[in-house]
């Protein structure tokens, strides 16, 4: 599907993602100058491909790109070798008003300056989103679990008073090391320093600037986006990787060695960067062991077994907005049906609702006995369904919507020997339930 702005093609290159493709593009256009170490007239082939690289680049319209390549250029023009030719220079500064000059034409400057002149909704909303990383990073130890960095902030952390759904944390660097555990956490921060450390240019190796430069010019592209995810974008890195790899090899032991407190030094100094910030947002009290989501401190008092048919898809982002019964220390926890069979659950109180599959209603009497109070609302199946007892019916309450299509209602009447409360103005999908919940605990 293609992308435009303001009646402008995004350029793509067939990625589908006009991030991605400006990502690619960056590392490409640093990478090119290894032409100008690797032949004596290598400069100028180096610079035309580097001013039409640019000219798709400015065509992506992605500014995360075009910072990325702005920072890596830096670190090319500060390893570059001195003295610098005038010819040189005029040269650069050609293609630069070149590529300033298509920019223009085709308005992207607009889009590349919005932000600093004006506020705009996609770096506001980045921003929300990254502030809450440290955070969730930090609440959940064993990590949010791959592909769910933008639902748990969508659930948990989001501002109640926004509806924007992400995938992502648009931020390829803050998603992994939110979805990851601590073990794979510490791995990714230390691997790129360790890379950047393995790239440092030297003074025998100054062509490995362009290399330094390409993994530079890739760690800002994808903290800007969340486009580390292609394949593609990691070709070219790969390649400068190994190379560098084959020049350590080349120097003695002490000289390769000597990189090695580097990534150690700053691994420590993002985490404890990490920590401080996320220590330091007020947020709820809210923590994950990788199948519950607790709000409160401890051990929970309160398990929901969230179904989407009642308590809608986003439980815990209602639970925040519409709670109103103080959280006891024990808390809150929020988990999936399907941890019916393996959660801790004697003496806790149980919220059920809607659907309860055939192999858990079984389980279900045996959860009733343990348990210390059970809440059904809008439930789908009967009291013979479950097989719970007669004896259980003083730790059972159950609530039906008052326009609620469920079958049972009249089999739990006849269970409980009299008619079950109705909630008024509501079906099946109980948009406020938390409320209703918190009375009735």
């Amino acid at each position: 599907m293609n992308i435009y702005y303001h009646g402008f093609w995004r350029m793509d290159w067939g990625l589908g993602n006009p991030n991605k493709t400006a990502a690619l593009i960056a590392i490409l256009m640093v990478s090119v100058w290894c032409i100008a170490y690797a032949f004596k007239r290598g400069f100028w082939i180096a610079l035309l491909l580097f001013t039409g690289l640019g000219v798709c680049l400015v065509h992506t319209f992605s500014r995360g790109g075009v910072v990325a390549v702005c920072f890596g250029s830096v670190i090319l023009l500060w390893q570059a070798p001195r003295p610098w030719l005038r010819s040189r220079v005029i040269g650069l500064l050609i293609a630069a008003w070149l590529i300033v000059g298509v920019s223009v034409w085709l308005e992207a400057d607009k889009r590349l300056v919005q932000g600093a002149v004006q506020e705009d909704k996609s770096i506001t909303n980045r921003l929300s989103l990254w502030r809450a990383a440290p955070r969730m990073i930090l609440d959940s130890p064993n990590g949010w679990g791959i592909g769910n960095a933008g639902l748990a902030y969508g659930e948990w952390y989001q501002p109640v008073n926004s509806a924007e759904e992400y995938r992502t944390l648009v931020n390829s660097h803050l998603t992994w090391l939110v979805e990851f555990g601590w073990p794979a956490r510490v791995l990714y921060v230390f691997g790129w320093f360790s890379v950047l450390a393995l790239c440092w240019p030297g003074a025998r190796y100054r062509w490995m600037a362009v290399s330094f430069s390409i993994w530079c010019t890739f760690a800002v592209a994808a903290f800007f986006s969340s486009v580390a995810e292609s394949p593609w974008l990691w070709v070219v890195p790969g390649i400068s990787a190994i190379a560098a790899i084959f020049a350590r090899l080349a120097m003695n032991a002490r000289q390769a060695l000597v990189i090695l407190p580097f990534p150690l030094a700053g691994t420590i100094g993002v985490f404890a960067a990490i920590g401080i910030i996320g220590v330091s947002q007020n947020s709820l009290p809210l923590h994950t062991d990788g199948q519950a989501v607790v709000i409160g401190n401890g051990e929970p008092a309160v398990c929901v077994f969230s179904s989407p048919s009642v308590f809608g898809n986003r439980a815990g982002r209602t639970l925040r907005e519409c709670w109103t019964a103080p959280i006891n220390s024990g808390g809150i926890a929020v988990l999936p049906l399907r941890l019916i069979d393996n959660y801790p659950l004697a003496g806790k109180t149980i919220v059920l609702g809607g659907v309860l599959p055939r192999q858990d209603c079984a389980k279900m009497n045996a959860l009733t006995v343990n348990c210390k109070k059970v809440i059904l609302l809008n439930p789908v199946f009967s009291p013979q369904d479950i097989g719970v007892s007669q004896a259980a019916v003083e730790k059972m309450q159950v609530l039906f919507g008052e326009f609620s299509q469920s079958p049972s209602a009249g089999a739990w009447q006849s269970f409980i020997g009299k008619p079950a409360p109705r909630i008024e103005g509501v079906g099946d999908f109980l948009p406020e339930w938390p409320r209703l919940l918190s009375s009735s605990l």
